[in-house]
């Protein structure tokens, strides 16, 4: 009885799924001449986005680590300042030095 249950639940979402699925797959936008217009290029889509940010200001991510003595924790600074330093942001790390209350 359970496993009939089971086994309808999960053909009556599937056929759901694939409704809602097929409905929202293709969208067309309308440009302002008038005239359909198909998905865009990542390139334009990019390009349209860059065009439309204002002055962005630089983004500040603070972080803390369970200890800076241990090797691996060393590599976790480094690599997350490495990403911060490549996306323009200014971060900085605390050393908790073991302490939750610090941290």
């Amino acid at each position: 009885m359970k496993k009939g249950l089971l086994l309808s639940l999960v053909i009556i979402v599937s056929i759901l799924m694939i409704f809602t699925f097929s409905f929202t797959g293709c969208k067309k936008e309308v440009s302002s001449t008038g005239e359909a217009k198909t998905e865009s290029t990542e390139k334009e889509v990019l390009e349209e986005k860059e065009e439309a940010k204002p002055a962005e200001k630089q983004l500040k991510v603070a972080g803390s680590l369970m200890t800076l003595q241990h090797p691996w924790y060393l590599g976790v600074e480094q690599g997350l300042k490495e990403v911060a330093k490549e996306n323009n942001i200014d971060f900085h790390v605390e050393d908790a030095q073991m302490d939750v209350n610090t941290q």
